[in-house]
């Protein structure tokens, strides 16, 4: 029962950072922005600094969440069809 709750719990944190990154990658982006103005030492060990405040950090994110909502849609449709 535990693994169900432990599969469900995941399929949620994906499907949600899915639509959070495909739909809204500006909230995403303004955040990470905001969290590393406050936090100047962890900006700075970062392999990839400053690409997070580019345009294509936005095309990324939009590409990450295509990727895990495809995932989650494929998730959602063995356990449907090993349910069957």
């Amino acid at each position: 029962m535990t693994d169900i709750i432990k599969l469900a719990v995941i399929f949620l944190v994906a499907t949600t950072g899915g639509v959070l990154c495909l739909f809204r990658p500006q909230l995403v982006q303004t955040h990470l922005l905001q969290f590393y103005s406050k936090h100047p030492i962890l900006s700075s060990l970062t392999l990839f600094k400053g690409f997070h405040a580019t345009p294509y950090y936005v095309l990324v994110l939009r590409i990450v969440g295509a990727g895990a909502l495809l995932i989650s849609g494929a998730s959602l449709y063995s356990v449907f069809l090993h349910l069957r």
